[in-house]
């Protein structure tokens, strides 16, 4: 999720009364908690922050969030958004602590699914679809013997410098990256 879809949710949170309804602290003072986030240094922290403040709001919960970070593993942002105006707030804004602030999950390091289907591509590496629709390249220049077969294990772990290891059937390794 990009910092402006949080920013976005966020907004949209607070702005309806289902979410006022769940949530214990008033919308403006949620609103002054996504807009105290803006103080933070880096793009990552802001992000985690809003996280934090819709985590606590009751608006993204682990379920949910584990789902989505499984669907992007090993994908690529490609293209910074662009930013998005927040409505003013006041100057003297004070957030109140969160007690009721919820962890968020922990991060991925891999996932484990099934081959949809396998092939050799134009430049003589292959191509895994997995179940859920992800296509994983191979990347290395290794030969590898046996095509991974439909239905068959596949694995996908983080490797060294933001590299991605898949594994077919516990037996074929390579290095791969994610091509959807």
């Amino acid at each position: 999720m990009t910092m402006r879809k949080a920013i976005l949710a966020g907004v949209l949170v607070l702005g309806t009364t289902a979410a006022s309804a769940q949530d214990t602290v008033s919308p403006q003072t949620r609103w002054e908690q996504v807009a105290a986030c803006a103080a933070e240094r880096s793009s990552e922290s802001r992000h985690a922050c809003v996280d934090s403040v819709l985590r606590a709001a009751g608006a993204l919960d682990a379920e949910t969030e584990t789902r989505v970070n499984r669907e992007n593993f090993g994908r690529v942002e490609r293209s910074a958004p662009p930013p998005v105006a927040a409505p003013a707030v006041a100057a003297n804004a004070v957030v109140a602590a969160r007690s009721d602030a919820v962890e968020p999950p922990a991060p991925m390091e891999g996932i484990s699914t099934r081959v949809s289907a396998a092939r050799i591509g134009g430049d003589r590496r292959i191509l895994v679809t997995t179940t859920e629709g992800a296509v994983w390249h191979q990347v290395d220049t290794d030969v590898i013997r046996r095509l991974p077969r439909q239905g068959e294990e596949f694995e996908v772990r983080e490797g060294a410098l933001g590299s991605f290891r898949c594994t077919a059937n516990r037996t074929t390794t390579f290095r791969c990256e994610r091509r959807d």
